[in-house]
């Protein structure tokens, strides 16, 4: 069975924007602090999304990544879009604002 690909236009707005000019981050409450690492909190102030830095206080790498995104904001497996089609997305949306629809 074929995959449907989630068009732009179902996504909530915040997303839309987040998918076309990328997150916008704001420092979090550290997870947790342990020995030689610091575990860094990001959240995006648009869409919630949660970035999880390890940071190694040595020297200032990160060990580790990860992301928790709100429920409905990932794409199902073979949905996912190219950031164009969200920036025309996000552009019809504005575009409709400014007309008043």
């Amino acid at each position: 069975m074929p995959i449907k690909a989630r068009v732009p236009r179902d996504y909530n707005g915040n997303y839309v924007q987040c998918r076309t000019f990328g997150h916008t981050w704001h420092i979090g409450n550290p997870e947790h602090e342990s020995g030689a690492y610091y575990a860094m909190v990001l959240i995006c102030s648009v869409c919630h999304t949660r970035r999880l830095d390890t940071v190694n206080l040595r020297n200032g790498g990160i060990v580790a990544r990860r992301y928790e995104y709100p429920e409905d904001y990932l794409s199902g497996k073979g949905e996912g879009l190219a950031r164009f089609v969200y920036r025309i997305e996000f552009v019809r949306r504005h575009v409709a604002d400014a007309d008043g629809e």
